[in-house]
């Protein structure tokens, strides 16, 4: 069987070594530690940087442009291939789509114009 007495003891002595802790814990939070860089540290970082390599340029670079160039090409082709059969009506579906595959080629144009084209 247990003893009754013996736990209230301890719960009294673990109440008081928790205010203890507390305390403790309360004075830790309260001191703010002084950031301390080492001598040198400086130099040891940019020395670090020009030993990596140089970073390679990226495979995608001009990814976008390239697809708007052979967009480009394919609205053209398609506008040739509409071109025979687009009575100049709007009523005639060919020349309609012709209208738009001219505005299209020429928001592709823009595109190329204002991202360049790729080295």
């Amino acid at each position: 069987m247990m003893d009754l007495e013996g736990a209230e003891g301890r719960d009294q002595v673990t109440d008081a070594g928790s205010a203890q802790v507390e305390a403790l814990w309360l004075q830790v939070l309260g001191e703010r530690p002084a950031p301390a860089i080492p001598d040198g540290f400086a130099a040891r970082v940019t020395a670090a940087a020009l030993r990596q390599p140089l970073p390679r340029p990226s495979v995608w670079q001009g990814f976008g442009v390239r697809i708007a160039l052979v967009s480009g090409v394919a609205l053209t082709v398609g506008m040739f291939a509409f071109a025979p059969h687009a009575a100049p009506s709007f009523r005639s579906l060919n020349f309609d789509v012709q209208l738009l595959l001219l505005g299209e080629l020429g928001a592709v144009a823009y595109v190329v114009a204002r991202l360049g084209l790729p080295e």
